[in-house]
Formats: structure tokens, C-alpha cells, sequence
């Protein structure tokens, strides 16, 4: 079944409310506390959150506790990304491939 832009959309919204209201947090607070600009957050309720950036899908998952894919309806367009952000990041002691790791096994545990 092929998902349109606008159903995607409002499962991702729905996920995200259903996060600040779990946190008993609103925008403004989720902002501040997770780093993620204001006007980005509310760009998420204006125009989808279908092409959100990698990183900002990190600071969610890390400030919600969540796995990545978590936000996202399309666990092959993760897979990619988690590929792509591997292997652009092979180098030393990335702190963004912690986080990618932690993020990974979360997902395992479930």
C-alpha cells in the first residue's frame, strides 16, 4: 500500500503530540529543551515532517528516548539514512555514531 505525503504526514504529527503530551511539554519548552529551533518544530505542523533533517530526527529520538525510526512510517527510508550517516561518519570516535548506536540498539530491545 503506497502512503500518500499528507496521510505520512499526519501519523508523524500525531506521534509527535502524542510525545509532548506524554512529557506534559508544548512546542515552545520541546525547543528549548531539545535544541531544535522553535520555527522548525512548528514548521513540522505547517508543512509535514516528511523532509526533516537527519539531525533534527536525532535530537527528537535522543530527547524523546525513542528509537529513529520511531518518527518515521518508512523504515527503509531509516535504514538508508542510518547507511548514509554511517558511512559519510566512519572516522575515529563520532560522537554522531554514539548516538546512532544508542539509538539502534534502543530499537533492539523492544
Amino acid at each position: 500500500m503506497i502512503m500518500t505525503t499528507d496521510k505520512m504526514n499526519a501519523i508523524l504529527i500525531n506521534k509527535l503530540s502524542m510525545l509532548l503530551e506524554k512529557k506534559n511539554i508544548n512546542k515552545r519548552q520541546l525547543a528549548r529543551k531539545s535544541g531544535i529551533p522553535h520555527t522548525t518544530i512548528i514548521g513540522f505542523y505547517e508543512h509535514g515532517m516528511a523532509d526533516m533533517k537527519f539531525s533534527t530526527l536525532m535530537k527528537l529520538a535522543d530527547y524523546f528516548e525513542v528509537p529513529l525510526n520511531y518518527f518515521d512510517v518508512d523504515p527503509v527510508k531509516v535504514d538508508e539514512v542510518l547507511l548514509k550517516a554511517i558511512l559519510d561518519k566512519v572516522r575515529g570516535n563520532d560522537v554522531m555514531l554514539q548516538k546512532i548506536w544508542h539509538c539502534i540498539t534502543l530499537s533492539e530491545e523492544d
